[in-house]
């Protein structure tokens, strides 16, 4: 998930913070996000340096959801369709089941 700056991509959702000055900031601002949605320690935190490769590269949307392999390979990515302001959360959950739900056959 990707967090945004209230002064750079206002979202006006119910936290934003100013544009991190620096990567301690730009970190500090996605660990606080990470500890609000509880997703640790289940997923990953990456984050962005502060020369936006990765925005850059993948044109990155200010409410877009990439998942990575743990070899750090993009496996899925999630934008919302034209029109709309968010991303097909079934979308998402779908295909994360691929990975956390175990095979019926695998099951112990």
């Amino acid at each position: 998930m990707e967090a945004h700056a209230a002064d750079k991509w206002p979202m006006k959702w119910a936290v934003e913070w100013p544009e991190p000055k620096t990567l301690e900031e730009r970190i500090a601002h996605a660990e606080r996000c990470d500890e609000d949605l509880g997703w640790s320690p289940h997923v990953a935190l990456f984050v962005d340096g502060m020369c936006n490769d990765f925005c850059r590269t993948f044109s990155a949307w200010p409410t877009g959801c990439y998942v990575l392999s743990p070899a750090r390979q993009l496996l899925f990515v999630a934008e919302p369709e034209t029109h709309e302001v968010f991303f097909d959360l079934e979308k998402l959950f779908e295909f994360l089941r691929t990975f956390l739900v175990p095979e019926a056959g695998n099951q112990a």
